[in-house]
Formats: structure tokens, sequence, C-alpha cells
């Protein structure tokens, strides 16, 4: 269960039933935004709930994000055992105000910030990397996204919303940099692909723009 961001594309993708419910973000300044999140976290506590009912739901997991409130309050409200994860150094409003009506919370970190009674498990990572050789894959890396093995390269990837920042920096480095011929591989997000994308190159400067990278085996 989820918004209409990352999670409504990746999760169908990959063969898992998706159901999507609106979803807002609280503001962390005074707006008047802010005014409509009860009743939409409400609607999605209803709807998650109903789902629960229907699918013989026995568990819920939430991951941190937006989701995680209302999908906490319906399995509450449905009787059945919520459990959350954390995968950052430091944990989001909504896993720290979940994690009081958890059975467990999980945790990336031994020392993860905000979830001081987590349970530390560590991040899990596809199969890919079990057994990673960046030699073996450095030629295909290098045909996959056009880049020659002359130049040094830079990778540059973000997540969630500071990515805006990050995209920025680069932004500004790409098009002032002036320190020899270098290649750039920039994970922008989705969101910022067009606006980055349309900004032009420069033959010192060989910046590879992709919205989302499904191999990050062959970015690393």
């Amino acid at each position: 269960v989820g918004g209409d961001r990352l999670e409504a594309t990746v999760y169908p993708r990959e063969g898992y039933p998706f159901v999507g419910v609106e979803l807002a973000g609280l503001k962390r300044s005074f707006t008047l935004e802010n005014l409509r999140i009860p009743g939409v976290v409400s609607r999605a506590k209803a709807a998650i709930a109903d789902l629960i009912d229907r699918s013989g739901v026995r568990v819920v997991l939430g991951m941190g994000g937006y989701v995680t409130i209302p999908a906490a309050l319906a399995a509450r409200r449905q009787d059945v055992a919520f459990f959350n994860a954390e995968q950052n150094a430091e944990a989001g409003l909504a896993n720290k105000v979940t994690a009081r009506w958890a059975r467990q919370s999980f945790v990336s970190f031994p020392d993860t910030a905000g979830m001081s009674s987590g349970t530390w498990v560590g991040n899990p990572v596809r199969r890919m990397f079990w057994e990673f050789d960046r030699e073996s894959l450095r030629a295909e890396a290098l045909a996959h996204y056009g880049l020659s093995e002359e130049r040094s390269i830079i990778g540059v990837f973000g997540g969630s919303l500071g990515a805006g920042a990050i995209n920025t920096e680069i932004r500004d480095m790409a098009t002032s940099w002036s320190g020899g011929p270098v290649s750039i591989v920039h994970l922008t997000g989705e969101s910022h692909l067009t606006e980055l994308a349309a900004m032009e190159s420069r033959d010192e400067v060989d910046w590879v723009r992709i919205g989302f990278e499904d191999r990050m085996d062959l970015f690393y």
C-alpha cells in the first residue's frame, strides 16, 4: 500500500499487488495545507483497514513513508500485528510516531537516532550484491552508461526529498567545472530529470542524467 510516488511503479513492476491511497506529508512550517492532513489520514486508514479485512492480512509492516501512520492505525483498528522498519541513520517522523504501537521496530544501525528501542537487523540488499565483483562488471557498466574508461567517473545519487539539494549542487558543479575531463553519472530522481536533462553537457564534462536506476550494481 502506498501513494502515487515511486512505489506505485516499482511494486507492480516487480509483481506485487499494489493498492494506492491518497497521502499528504506534514509541512514543518505553518501552512493551511496541514489542516487537510487529518482527513487524508482518516480516509487512508479506512481504506487500509478495509483491505486488511478483505484480504485476511495478519501482519502489517510500515517502512517509514507517509503511508506508515494510517497503516499503523488501520492495523490497530483491525487488531493485527504491526511492525515498522527504519532504513536511515535517523528515524523519520512516521516511524518515531508509530514505534509506540509497533510490536517490534527494526533498524539498520545499532544506534539509529529516534528509535532507541529498535532491533538492529541492518538493511536488506538485492541478490545482485551478494557476490558483487566490481571489475567483472566494469565493461558492462561503461557500455550501459556510454562512458569512456579514460575519464574519471563521479557517481551521484540522493534520496527522498534531500535529492533536490544534491541535484542543485551537481548542476552548479557540472556547468562550471574546470578540473579536466570527467564523467558524471547522476541519478536525479524522476521528478527532477526533465529540468536537468534540458541542460547542455560540455566537452570536458560527460554528464549522464538518469531518473531512476534499477541496476545499481552497474552504477557502483
